[in-house]
């Protein structure tokens, strides 16, 4: 079995991981270039994405459930839960069993036993330390383009596959 950990989002990415903690796939959500130099999802590729991922054997999705904030704006909020349903659609279409999950879920159990952050900057460095422990192995896997820096949303990935895994396979 592999578990599909989705952190969706504009600079959400997919990670798959076999039941044993292999990583096969780290890879960003699909974008094209849209209208007015703007970026908007690469609907062909996400539907190619998540059919290979049907092709390495059974596999289960996990999703980071979202969700629009007060002080959002109107556009990057809509942006947001269309990206959202998007994911969830071509989950369900492709017939991928699916477990919406909360942020508050997966982080209470990747990050038991440490102590309360000070700010939403130190949750992504938390993150990315998380991830390079257990999958020191995967650092490269985890940086987005030519970038030298891991990227938080493709560690972030990784740990709500990681969860899935501790939830169905076995607890870490």
């Amino acid at each position: 079995m592999n578990i599909l950990g989705i952190d969706p989002g504009k600079t959400g990415a997919f990670a798959l991981l076999t039941e044993h903690r292999k990583v096969v796939q780290i890879t960003p959500i699909p974008l094209v270039k849209a209208a007015k130099g703007n970026e908007s999802y690469d609907i062909d590729a996400i539907i190619l994405l998540l059919k290979q991922s049907k092709q390495t054997g059974e596999v289960i999705a996990f999703i980071e459930k979202q969700q629009i904030f007060p002080s959002q704006g109107a556009v990057s909020g809509g942006n947001l839960m269309f990206g959202y349903g998007l994911l969830i659609g071509v989950i369900r279409t492709l017939e991928i069993p699916m477990r919406i999950i909360t942020a508050k879920e997966w982080n209470n159990s990747i990050f038991k036993g440490m102590p309360p952050l000070e700010s939403k900057d130190h949750k992504k460095e938390r993150s990315i330390q998380v991830a390079l422990s257990l999958y020191p192995q995967d650092r490269e896997k985890m940086i987005r383009g030519k970038s030298k820096k891991i990227d938080h949303n493709l560690a972030e990935a990784l740990l709500i596959a990681e969860y899935g895994v501790s939830m169905l396979c076995q607890p870490l």
